[in-house]
């Protein structure tokens, strides 16, 4: 069993991933804010990572490729100027003849908000909102943080062991 998080910043994604995502941080990052998550792949039914360390996706229709597939390329570009080592982790358009339980699929919805199955499981998808309200207030940013949950990330506070790591102060 392995931990690994990475941070998504509304400008950045940047990584602590040994292996897969490695990426010096920058110079005041301590400064920005954060969001954290965590990835911890189990065989006993936990998150699975994608078959090759490739993720496969297609979008649902037409409609759904013509507004979020710049978005998705911009969403992974950000994982890939941060440091993201495609030897270990990577994505691609799946083939038309790809079985839908191994690809994930991408549909847009008219909604302010997003949700992704988070890992490789039976039929994973990504509903992502095609706007600005929600979120980190960037599409690009929320295609990252989704794109994230996609190859396996929770949040922080999901971790099983978060509270040795995160502190909650409610007023």
């Amino acid at each position: 069993m392995y931990f690994a998080s990475f941070l998504v910043t509304s400008t950045a994604v940047l990584s602590t991933l040994p292996g897969a995502l490695a990426a010096p941080a920058p110079a005041g990052i301590f400064d920005v804010e954060k969001r954290f998550f965590t990835i911890n792949p189990k065989a006993d039914g936990g998150v699975k990572t994608w078959p090759d360390h490739k993720l496969k996706y297609r979008f649902a229709d037409d409609d759904s490729k013509d507004k979020l597939s710049q978005v998705f390329k911009d969403g992974w570009k950000l994982w890939t100027d941060n440091g993201v080592d495609t030897d270990n982790v990577d994505i691609e358009e799946a083939d038309e003849d790809a079985k839908p339980e191994n690809v994930l699929m991408i549909k847009a919805i008219d909604e302010a908000k997003a949700k992704t199955q988070v890992g490789y499981f039976n039929k994973p998808f990504m509903n992502f909102g095609d706007n600005e309200d929600y979120g980190l207030l960037d599409k690009t940013a929320n295609m990252a943080h989704e794109i994230g949950h996609a190859l396996g990330f929770y949040h922080e506070h999901q971790r099983e062991d978060r509270d040795d790591h995160v502190v909650f102060n409610c007023k």
